[in-house]
């Protein structure tokens, strides 16, 4: 509206500087919205800033420097989507990012930065097709994500920024070796990636960007432990990261994602205390990491990475009322993983992952209802569960999940 009101005012278009500026100002609002929560607004403006930002780039198809605005802004988009649940939307704008990426780096092999880019669009990739239980096809990308990461640092090892990327990639190759079960070399990809993030710490404490990454890193070296059956050591990591998280959070508490941080934390302690049946500690743990869950999303309900989230919560709760010997409080929690399930997989049917999180707590009611004397019941919770498990498996043979 504002470029056609400055046309029909003055008779021209916009100079080229002020349309520049404009398409700066709208990537920062959308930065904005985004921290705030609001990812509509976010996706509203991601979209102008992506539609000028191709327009211009169609006055000189030569110009890569155009061309990588329209990749970004691509990115930003998918992030966008990826954060609303709408992990179809968000591949595509990942992959459409990729598209250019590609034909931007390969116009300039010596841009570091355009390798760089090239690399981000791999991985979101990546994280997407994981999301969405399709680590076979999820994996090589994050392989050509690593290896341009690599790359890049060996040409310019003092970059931190290119450091960064490199231990990116090294989470994300363990996030898929976690969930193919090759638990000894994701606890190798992990420490790769977190000698990295603590180096870029110790290099500026005041950084609270690197501060967090090195929080989510002590998560993952924890998440690693506790599966090889190490749970006082990943307590150890946890505890670690939850004090790194909590100071951020004092020193930003407005930040949505830090309180999210801090939740994911209290789960993965609570993990941990009941493999090792502190059963009261676990339900400390998962008590206070509900209580943020909740908070999130009653803040933004159209994000479904928040209620699944929750949902996991909830289903935790569960196991560890079931442990203390309180099955009352089991189904309840139960229930309410339930409904979130049921919320998710209305908004995307075909998301395999949240499936498989509707048949468990499916069976895990049915359970409950089976000791309790309530076979009838029970027999409908089961047959839910065996209906979506069997058209899942029948869609995907070769998905373990």
């Amino acid at each position: 509206k504002a470029t056609a009101l400055y046309r029909e005012v003055n008779g021209e278009d916009i100079p080229a500087d002020d349309r520049l500026q404009q398409l700066l100002t709208l990537a920062r609002l959308g930065d904005v919205y985004t921290t705030l929560g609001r990812l509509d607004d976010a996706a509203r403006i991601y979209k102008e800033w992506n539609e000028g930002s191709t327009r211009r780039s169609g006055t000189d198809l030569n110009n890569v420097f155009w061309q990588r605005d329209v990749s970004l802004s691509l990115d930003k988009m998918g992030d966008t989507a990826v954060a609303q649940g709408k992990l179809a939307d968000g591949l595509a704008d990942y992959q459409a990012s990729a598209d250019i990426a590609e034909k931007v780096a390969a116009a300039a092999p010596t841009e570091l930065e355009w390798q760089s880019d090239l690399s981000f669009a791999y991985d979101r990739i990546g994280y997407v097709m994981r999301s969405q239980g399709n680590l076979k096809d999820a994996m090589p990308y994050y392989q050509k994500a690593l290896e341009i990461s690599k790359r890049v640092v060996g040409l310019d090892p003092d970059n931190i920024n290119w450091q960064r990327r490199l231990a990116v990639a090294h989470d994300s190759i363990g996030d898929v070796l976690i969930m193919e079960g090759d638990y000894n070399r994701a606890l190798d990809a992990f420490s790769s990636g977190f000698a990295i993030w603590r180096m870029l710490t110790e290099l500026d404490p005041a950084n609270l960007s690197w501060q967090r990454d090195l929080c989510v890193s002590y998560t993952k070296i924890g998440d690693s432990l506790q599966i090889l059956g190490e749970y006082k050591n990943a307590i150890v990591s946890y505890q670690a990261g939850l004090s790194l998280s909590s100071a951020l959070a004092s020193a930003d508490p407005e930040n949505l994602e830090g309180q999210r941080d801090i939740a994911i934390l209290h789960d993965s302690i609570g993990d941990a205390q009941l493999m090792l049946q502190a059963n009261a500690e676990a339900l400390a743990a998962f008590n206070e990491a509900n209580h943020i869950w909740e908070s999130l999303v009653k803040t933004d309900r159209s994000n479904t990475r928040w209620l699944r989230d929750l949902e996991i919560n909830y289903s935790k709760l569960g196991d560890a009322h079931l442990a203390n010997g309180e099955p009352g409080a089991a189904l309840t929690a139960y229930k309410s993983a339930l409904d979130a399930s049921l919320a998710l997989t209305g908004n995307d049917a075909g998301n395999s992952l949240w499936q498989r999180d509707l048949a468990i707590n499916c069976g895990k009611i049915g359970d409950l209802l089976a000791r309790s004397g309530n076979k009838d019941l029970a027999t409908q919770f089961y047959q839910q569960s065996l209906d979506i498990s069997e058209r899942f498996s029948a869609i995907d043979p070769d998905n373990s999940m």
